[in-house]
Order: C-alpha cells, then sequence, then structure tokens
C-alpha cells in the first residue's frame, strides 16, 4: 500500500479487523472497517478498543454491494475474501470502485485451492 498520512482507507469485509488493526499500524491515518456481521464487528471493536485504536479505526455494519458513502471518498479500498460471500461479484467490485477516489488503490486477498491437481501441486 503507498499511504500518505491523512489518507482515509475503507476496509470491505473487515471481520474482526485484523487488516485495519494492520494498516493502523503502519499508516497515520482514518480506517474504515465495514462488515455485515453485527457479531464479527462486536469482536473487532474490542481488539480495536484494546490496541487504543478507536480513535483511528470506525467499524461500522454494511453490505459491500451497496455502500454508505459517496462517490470518491476513500484513497485506498481494501477487502479480504470478499468475492466468495457476494451474489454478484463484478457489480460489488463497481461499488467499490465508485467509492475510491480517481487514482486511488483497489487492493485485495482472495484466494482458494485450486481444483486442479497439477496446479494444486505447484
Amino acid at each position: 500500500m503507498a499511504l500518505r498520512p491523512g489518507n482515509l482507507v475503507l476496509d470491505v469485509c473487515t471481520g474482526t479487523a485484523g487488516v485495519a488493526l494492520q494498516i493502523a499500524r503502519h499508516h497515520n491515518g482514518q480506517i474504515v472497517g465495514l462488515d455485515i456481521s453485527h457479531s464479527m464487528l462486536e469482536a473487532g471493536l474490542r481488539a480495536v478498543e484494546k490496541r487504543s485504536l478507536d480513535g483511528s479505526i470506525q467499524l461500522i455494519q454494511g453490505h459491500a454491494e451497496h455502500l454508505p458513502f459517496p462517490d470518491k471518498t476513500f484513497d485506498t479500498v481494501v477487502f479480504t475474501y470478499l468475492l466468495r460471500y457476494v451474489q454478484d461479484p463484478d457489480a460489488t467490485i463497481r461499488e467499490l470502485s465508485r467509492v475510491l477516489k480517481p487514482g486511488g488503490q483497489l487492493l485485495s486477498l482472495e484466494f482458494g485451492v485450486p481444483e486442479t491437481f497439477w496446479i494444486r501441486a505447484i
């Protein structure tokens, strides 16, 4: 991530805020973590408060397919293991891009186990 002080980061599918916490360790800015699960967000809030980062990380409940933010809000949008949970991955990517500022970064961590044996062996 190429972040500058004061950048605004959106962490979609934040879960227990693990990625948001790692970003906060290396970045002096504001991070918004969004997740559909209330119980995951509660665990994330405890982790954020434990590390005294509640001034840097805000956690909210919402859907990746319908983000509650205006267009071009975030300098960086990250998501982890999101696309496997949404009905329309293409529409979700468009929604994530909508809230990203021009020239911003859209970063993803997604992986799976390949079905083909020879690819899996590599």
